[in-house]
């Protein structure tokens, strides 16, 4: 199961993972190297780092409020914004009984968008990147929020684009520096992702949930418009 390849990854964190079926969802977690390193430093067993994600998950909520006032000014806005999000996979992902770390992913990525300190977004882009191969693709979203925040201000400027500032570059840095690794561990150590089931193939299988997920995407946000039917 995932946890057991997690053990197998902290005891070596270079193994290709060549052994597990390629069509496995465990054979893809090759590059997934942060948790791994968290169970190998810290000594976890399931139980420890279960309750270590549950932490994470209760500070992850008060830390998705504190962004959301920021940004809109507006405690019941906020608390709006925040009980949506504790209803998406998002929000609950750290309180799931299984062995799924995107919690830890999602926790540092609000911390670099709260707190744009340079050096700490590089830190927290990184080991986003290393939970995950797609938080890697929502880095660009920091960058982009750390182009138009300036201090506690929020406000879209096409110039502001243009000029890249100290966060947005570290993110950039956190990029580059993961590719370079990830070519490194590829090349030097034969790891590689296997895309066996992760390709245009299945794509074409699951195009028909497309009108599920049309009306269901939204999930804990529709309280949002029942809310705004109510008082209407």
């Amino acid at each position: 199961g995932e946890w057991e390849t997690v053990l197998l990854k902290s005891k070596n964190l270079l193994d290709p993972l060549t052994h597990l079926n390629p069509n496995s969802h465990e054979s893809k977690l090759v590059f997934r190297l942060t948790v791994p390193m968290l169970v190998k430093i810290l000594g976890l067993n399931y139980t420890k780092a279960y309750w270590l994600k549950f932490i994470i998950g209760v500070v992850l909520v008060t830390q998705i409020y504190k962004l959301s006032k920021r940004i809109l000014s507006d405690s019941v806005s906020a608390t709006f914004m925040t009980s949506g999000l504790v209803f998406l996979y998002f929000g609950r992902v750290c309180f799931i009984a299984y062995p799924s770390f995107d919690g830890i992913a999602f926790f540092c990525a609000i911390l670099a968008l709260l707190y744009q300190r340079p050096i700490l977004v590089f830190l927290l882009s990184t080991v986003a990147a290393w939970v995950d191969e797609r938080a890697l693709v929502a880095l660009p979203i920091i960058l982009l929020f750390s182009q138009i925040s300036s201090g506690k201000t929020y406000t879209f400027e096409w110039r502001k684009l243009v000029a890249l500032n100290a966060s947005s570059i570290a993110v950039l840095a956190a990029i580059l520096g993961y590719t370079i690794l990830r070519l490194f561990l590829t090349f030097q150590f034969n790891m590689h992702t296997p895309t066996d089931s992760a390709n245009f193939s299945i794509l074409k299988q699951n195009v028909h949930f497309l009108g599920f997920g049309l009306w269901s995407f939204l999930e804990g946000f529709w309280l949002l418009y029942l809310l705004a039917i109510l008082y209407a």
